[in-house]
């Protein structure tokens, strides 16, 4: 108040400057602070004049519109004086970017066009130009400095009730509940019963001399206060004057004051009341409300709230209010946990809560007849609560099946999973954001649930355009729009009638400088609600008969007018009887176009035969049809059964299919012969005439296998027999144990082949890596052993020493505990699982990694494996080379060698191939790597013992008279 007195008539220099220090002015001290704003007259860049001229929009906008005036002194900051504001917007019209003025004081007021009709005209969300590109600004500027902080005394929020008699009789007999005697309104009969009383009184004092000055003054009173006795009703509005919301909160101020000035007309003349009416900034925060609570009631002594506008700062003031008794009607909170009567005892609100979507959507399925319905929700207030409300509309002989997920998750594999075996075909989506409602839509039809067999509905987050338009990019995602067609859905009904009417009259006639987003024949969503929730406020307390808080709140619930957005009922817990709009979505090739009002719910008609719904248009179901489709009636199934091993056609089109796995037993048609094992029989892919027959390439890799393990399995009594029983020189020079480790590597290598036989499980997927990898590492590590040792003793030609076999053992330890350290923490963290996973379009139980880490650490771990087998592969062939010289009898590092390079060389052919076909064509995949292992075992094994076998042949080595005693011992020689 001081700076805007000492500004007052105060003429500024050239540089917008005046010295205010000995103003003349009654309310001109004290002076604490200025503000100084530096602003360039002119700039020469052509690139920054839209930069420029916003500043000088956005300046002018601070000096001159309601709002931001309303929000100076609410952030610590003080008003300059009108005179001030005149001087500095003069100077505005002299300012120039690149040679062009754009300012002018005269000119009339930008009003913003009306957006276009993303859902149908009657419901057109809207913000001004101002709101949208201003009032952010003041999202975090300081908090509100109270009256006794500034030295100006008020009176004590009780005292200054008095003031006003009809919220002293109301209000105070409340707050002291002890006394009842008080609690009747103060009507003017009433006031004039006081004045006669009390002037009575005051004759008899004249009687007595010594009373009568007291009598005099006394008489003076009495007649001032009958003058006087006008009674006042002050009501706090909060609003999101800044913050994420406000966008709505300038208009919805702008109407509440709107309807103070309408209704005030009425009720002085009527009542002789007048509404006092104050709004205060919440910035949608809990904090900022509570802020807004506290200077409303020690500075402004207020009655009740309207507001808030967000659900979580009407919480926090409401609980907060409550322990004051203030009563609190808001306009914008639809949270389901606000419709609590314990908790928020004397909250209400005239916007209906998003749990009666549930029941309207629950009236409309009954009234079509369907019987089986599914109900997919996110987990949080808008979820839980409106499903709660639609379960427990229904009749009780209705199947309900519900399947919940958290907000945000993109994958809902278990949820679909749900709704399809539910058999359901009416399906009702309630997510709490548009962006799960594009997940829920996608995956529904990835899960095929999507066609002109299947009814979706859904609710206010489903009715949104940008469901499938981004109105930023103006892009539109045809693939949402498509599956999308034929929704039904609920949206909040806007304002309509002819009240509503009636108040555009005014509307459009008002300055948008004091009223925002006035000034045109069109309002944003909820500022009407901002009406019609004042209106109801001072309906109820002039004409409602109560005389505590808790009556005053059930008076509230049980008014009904009509007002801007329709009939006002509220239910028993202070609740908006639901109005919502019936809108269908219909195909069009307009990007932001698709939405159709087909009718409107009435909650407050449920009673009647159509159960409150009025329809104006059929619905448009996603065939196209305005038919009512028969969901119970569906075409013919065509599918594969497991265990019948044959393709059956289910006429009623109920059948259950199964998804992949071992427990399936009927698989939809495609996933016959499509080279993926999908039955635990795996007959899906060996009955009628499949080319992959997997039974067959069983059996014969089976034979071929076991054919193999049989060899392999009876060289070891070979081995015994020659190498220690009969011990011959070509066995024993070779070593019996590297040998025998050899040939039990090569039986487990074959054995590995019967983890892949049939439909992947978790237990042979775990043992895929150890039966084959440990094997491989096993074999490998026994080859450098044995070439290892054979350089050792041959390394110096005059210098032999002998080796015996614990070494080699000790070194194949060396080498296969790494292997096994790997193969362990890929088991523990990133454990070998079978799941089901997509290949291609379709989804197949496939081995995949699990554990902590899921896929990327599988495939690291196979990577560091295989690279630690590639290092022993490498260490062999270096050994290999150096021991290129050992004399014939004891030199085996050429057939070693070749084992060695035949093992790289099967890698890095075999490796890369199973990879690219494993994902599109596993079957072929599968014969190349069994082929690869009978090869790679097969090939070594026959590298080592065919030439020993020979050799025997050729040196008679079967002869008892060649046995030998005793380790052949190498010649020695001195130097």
């Amino acid at each position: 108040m001081s700076i805007r007195a000492a500004t007052k008539g105060v003429a500024l220099s050239e540089r917008l400057t005046a010295d205010i220090t000995d103003s003349s002015e009654e309310f001109a001290w004290p002076l604490a602070t200025f503000t100084y704003i530096i602003a360039r007259r002119e700039s020469t860049k052509p690139e920054l004049c839209e930069e420029f001229w916003r500043g000088i929009g956005f300046l002018d906008y601070a000096l001159t519109y309601r709002i931001a005036e309303r929000l100076v002194p609410l952030n610590g900051f003080a008003l300059i004086s009108d005179e001030i504001v005149v001087q500095v917007r003069s100077l505005f019209e002299d300012f120039e970017c690149d040679g062009e003025k754009r300012y002018f004081v005269d000119d009339s007021v930008k009003i913003a066009s009306e957006p276009p009709a993303y859902y149908y005209h009657s419901l057109s969300p809207f913000s001004t130009i101002q709101e949208a590109s201003y009032s952010p600004f003041y999202d975090s500027i300081g908090s509100s400095i109270p009256a006794s902080e500034a030295n100006q005394y008020e009176p004590s929020p009780i005292s200054s009730l008095f003031n006003s008699n009809i919220v002293f009789n109301r209000y105070y007999e409340i707050i002291n509940r002890s006394s009842t005697s008080t609690g009747t309104r103060t009507q003017p009969k009433q006031n004039v019963t006081f004045l006669v009383a009390t002037t009575l009184h005051c004759f008899l004092f004249l009687f007595r001399k010594s009373n009568r000055m007291l009598a005099v003054l006394m008489l003076s009173c009495v007649l001032l206060s009958g003058t006087l006795a006008q009674s006042e009703l002050r009501v706090a509005g909060f609003y999101p004057l800044s913050g994420k919301l406000s966008e709505f909160g300038p208009s919805c101020e702008s109407a509440s004051r709107v309807a103070i000035d309408v209704l005030n007309n009425q009720t002085i003349v009527e009542f002789d009341v007048i509404t006092n009416f104050e709004s205060f900034d919440t910035s949608s925060t809990a904090s900022q409300g509570l802020q807004a609570l506290t200077a409303a009631r020690e500075e402004f002594n207020m009655f009740g709230i309207i507001g808030c506008h967000d659900d979580v700062t009407s919480s926090s003031v409401a609980l907060s209010s409550g322990l004051f008794f203030f009563p609190q009607i808001s306009y914008g909170s639809r949270g389901n946990f606000l419709s609590s009567s314990d908790d928020y005892p004397f909250f209400a609100r005239v916007i209906p809560p998003f749990a009666s979507e549930g029941i309207a959507i629950s009236d409309l399925i009954m009234n079509y007849g369907w019987e089986n319905v599914a109900v997919i929700f996110t987990a949080d207030d808008y979820g839980t609560g409106t499903t709660a409300a639609f379960r427990s509309n229904l009749s009780d002989d209705m199947k309900v099946t519900i399947a919940q997920f958290t907000p945000g998750d993109t994958s809902l594999d278990p949820q679909m999973e749900v709704l399809r075996n539910s058999l359901a075909r009416i399906i009702v989506m309630l997510p709490g954001s548009v962006e799960d409602a594009r997940t829920i839509l996608k995956e529904a039809y990835r899960y095929h649930m999507i066609g002109d067999d299947f009814i979706w509905f859904g609710g206010s987050f489903v009715s949104e355009s940008n469901l499938f338009y981004n109105s930023t990019s103006e892009e539109t995602d045809k693939l949402v729009k498509g599956i999308s067609k034929g929704l039904i859905a609920t949206k909040l009904k806007g304002a309509y009638g002819e009240p509503y009417e009636n108040f555009l009259d005014l509307w459009e006639t008002l300055n948008p400088l004091q009223f925002s987003g006035a000034g045109k024949r069109s309002i944003p969503l909820f500022a009407p609600y901002a009406y019609d929730a004042t209106e109801l406020f001072i309906r109820t307390f002039l004409t409602g008969d109560f005389i505590s808080l808790d009556e005053f709140i059930t008076v509230m619930a049980n008014a009904s007018f009509t007002g801007l957005t329709g009939p006002i009922q509220l239910n028993d817990n202070s609740d908006r009887l639901g109005i919502f709009d019936i809108v269908n979505l219909r195909d069009t090739n307009e990007g932001d176009k698709g939405w159709v009002r087909v009718g409107t719910w009435f909650e407050a008609q449920r009673d009647s035969s159509l159960r409150g719904f009025e329809f104006d248009y059929k619905i448009r179901f996603h065939s196209g049809s305005t038919q009512v489709p028969d969901v119970e009636v569906r075409p013919a199934v065509e599918y594969w059964s497991c265990s019948d091993h044959e393709m059956k056609v289910d006429e009623t089109g109920k059948i259950r299919l199964d998804t992949p796995g071992p427990d399936a037993e009927n698989l939809a048609d495609f996933y016959h012969c499509d080279t993926f094992i999908d039955c635990e029989n795996f007959s899906d892919e060996s009955s009628d005439g499949c080319i992959s027959n997997y039974l067959v390439l069983f059996i014969v890799f089976g034979v071929l296998t076991g054919i193999c393990v049989l060899i392999t399995v009876l060289f070891i009594p070979f081995v015994i027999l020659f190498g220690i029983i009969m011990p011959r020189m070509r066995i024993r020079t070779a070593s019996t144990v590297f040998l025998l480790i050899i040939l039990c590597s090569i039986i487990v290598g074959f054995i590995s082949i019967f983890a892949w036989f049939g439909q992947a499980h978790k237990v042979s997927c775990a043992f895929q890596p150890w039966l084959l990898g440990l094997s491989v590492n096993s074999m490998i590590a026994a080859l450098f052993a044995k070439n290892t040792r054979i350089y050792r003793i041959f390394r110096s030609p005059l210098k032999r020493k002998a080796i015996p076999d614990s070494q080699v053992v000790a070194v194949w330890l060396i080498m296969i505990l790494p292997a096994i350290f790997i193969l362990g923490l890929w088991t523990l963290i990133s454990t070998p699982t079978a799941i089901l996973k997509e290949r291609g379009d379709e989804q197949h139980w496939v081995c995949e990694t699990g554990g902590f880490t899921g896929p990327p650490g599988g495939l690291i771990f196979f990577i560091i494996f295989v690279s630690y087998s590639g290092l022993m592969l490498l260490a062999g062939a270096i050994i290999s080379f150096l021991a290129r010289k050992v004399p014939s009898m004891f030199n085996e590092s050429q057939l070693i060698a070749i084992s060695i390079y035949n093992l790289v060389i099967l890698s890095v052919i075999i490796i890369p191939i199973f990879f690219v076909l494993q994902d599109f064509n596993p079957f072929v995949g599968w014969i190349i790597r069994s082929i690869a292992i009978l090869y790679g075992f097969f090939a070594t094994l026959c590298l080592l013992f065919v030439p020993k076998i020979w050799g025997l042949l050729k040196d008679g080595g079967f002869d008892p008279s060649s046995f030998v005693t005793g380790s052949p011992k190498p010649e020695s020689s001195k130097s």
